[in-house]
Parts: structure tokens; C-alpha cells; sequence
């Protein structure tokens, strides 16, 4: 049976915290409840390193054995919020990390072998982003307030192999890895 995977950063509780208090302003603006706005729930906001795709359970012993190779290769780092989006989506917007793209260069690398080359996410520029809400209808560009984060930096010391469910209610995504990066 085929499984929906993505490999994910988590984030700390004073973010999902922030970013909780952050969407409870954006359904309370007209505009955005015209559109249809649906917030992301607090236990499914996190940073996507890599969709997978849908995948066969065979696969994911030989994934997990390539996402640990390229764990040895990564130490800790931290990110920095920047900024709040709003395109289709709301996004909360980190730094670039030099780290970070080593780490999505090097699994998509060592995952192509495994999955192919479909996932990959060719000439896209890489903005690292937590998705807080989507909308159902199109509109005009709406200028958002920004966020002020209280703590600026956070340390990333492991990456989380996560399935999606999609459901009526929207997705549930269950942790079925964890795999810390190389402390050194």
C-alpha cells in the first residue's frame, strides 16, 4: 500500500505558540474570510524539507537508511524567522541557511536513487517556510502586518520523517522517524 511521506523540520513550542497567536488575527480580517481562509492546525505547522510523494511501505526501510547517511553529514543548525507571506498561501519565512540546503541537496541526492527523480524540485528556489494558512478562493493581493518574533533564531537538531492522511477535515500527518544530525 502506498504511503504519502515528506521529511519535515519541527518547530519549537514558543514558535507554534507565536504563529498560534498570529493566525487568531487573520480570521478576524473581512478580507480573508472571503477567501475562504483555513488555518493550518498548531500540531501540523512545520518546515517541509522534502515532499516525497506517495510511496510503497517497501520503500521506507531503504528511505531511512538514506536520510541517516546524510544525518552524519549535517550538524545542528539554527534558523532565523524573517518575515510573514501571503501569496495563495500565508507563509512564516525564515533566513537562508547554507546548512539547510545542504541538507536538501544531499537527501535529494541520495534519495533519487531510491525514488527517482519526480520529487525533486527542479530551478525552484528554495524559500524555507511554515505554512499557516490557505484559502479556498483566489483574490487580490492583501498587504498582511508582520510578525514580530519574540525569540529570533531557533536550533534544528533532527529531522522528522512524517505520513500524511488526507481527510475530509483536513491532513493528519503521524511522525514514523526521527533521525538526529551529527553533533560532532
Amino acid at each position: 500500500m502506498k504511503k504519502r511521506l515528506f521529511l519535515a523540520l519541527s518547530l519549537p513550542d514558543n514558535y507554534l505558540e507565536q504563529f498560534q497567536q498570529y493566525q487568531s488575527g487573520l480570521v478576524k480580517n473581512d478580507e480573508l474570510r472571503k477567501r475562504g481562509i483555513r488555518l493550518t492546525p498548531k500540531e501540523n505547522l512545520h518546515i517541509t524539507v522534502l515532499f516525497l510523494g506517495y510511496l510503497e511501505e517497501e520503500e521506507i526501510g531503504l528511505i531511512f537508511g538514506a536520510v541517516k547517511k546524510v544525518c552524519r553529514m549535517i550538524t545542528p543548525f539554527s534558523l532565523e524567522f524573517s518575515e510573514t507571506q501571503m501569496n495563495r498561501l500565508v507563509w512564516a519565512v525564515f533566513e537562508k541557511n547554507e546548512i539547510y540546503e545542504k541538507l536538501k541537496n544531499l537527501l535529494e541526492e541520495e534519495l533519487a536513487g531510491i525514488i527517482g527523480e519526480n520529487f525533486r524540485e527542479k530551478n525552484r528556489k528554495t524559500i524555507i517556510h511554515a505554512t499557516l494558512a490557505r484559502f479556498k478562493k483566489e483574490g487580490g493581493k492583501i498587504t498582511l502586518p508582520q510578525m514580530r518574533m519574540a525569540d529570533g533564531k531557533f536550533r534544528c537538531d533532527k529531522i522528522l520523517f512524517f505520513e500524511s492522511q488526507l481527510r475530509s477535515t483536513g491532513p493528519v500527518y503521524s511522525v514514523i522517524g526521527e533521525f538526529k544530525f551529527n553533533e560532532k
